[in-house]
């Protein structure tokens, strides 16, 4: 209930200060697409497009992602640490729940993006084996095996 909830909230966008590196905030609108394979941030500047597998690393509160820095960072934050362009993004909320509920739930959609891309590449290979010796089966041959 928590993750339909959050799902449609975040896919309808959610306003929230984005910390920028000057340690200054701006308001800005983050989104999914209902997809779950991109974070969205517009902001006065523009919109920027965030795949979800793009993100490296996110870290709640003071804490920040290994390699980063973001000193303005605080105990309602959420940074995302963004490595196809190197950069930290804080996004400062209201209070934990919300906090804690965005980092959860965008890391299990983060985790479950990487987990179809990687499953994506193995179709494109072909059925394997169970042993794992790498003998390339046919998908009939694969169920056939099964009953």
């Amino acid at each position: 209930q928590i993750i339909d909830a959050f799902t449609k909230e975040i896919v309808k966008g959610k306003r929230l200060p984005v910390l920028r590196a000057d340690g200054g905030e701006s308001i800005g609108l983050v989104q999914m697409d209902k997809d779950a394979t991109c974070l969205f941030i517009t902001l006065d500047s523009g919109r920027k497009k965030h795949p979800l597998e793009s993100i490296g690393q996110i870290t709640i509160g003071e804490e920040v992602p290994e390699g980063y820095a973001c000193p303005w960072a605080d105990e309602y934050c959420v940074t995302l640490a963004i490595e196809e362009t190197g950069e930290a993004l804080s996004l400062r909320f209201e209070d934990i729940e919300g906090r804690d509920t965005f980092a959860l739930c965008t890391g299990m959609f983060v985790d479950h993006r990487r987990q179809a891309l990687e499953w994506d590449g193995e179709e494109e290979d072909g059925w394997w084996d169970e042993d794992g010796e790498g003998e390339q089966v046919e998908e009939e041959e694969y169920y056939e095996e099964e009953d």
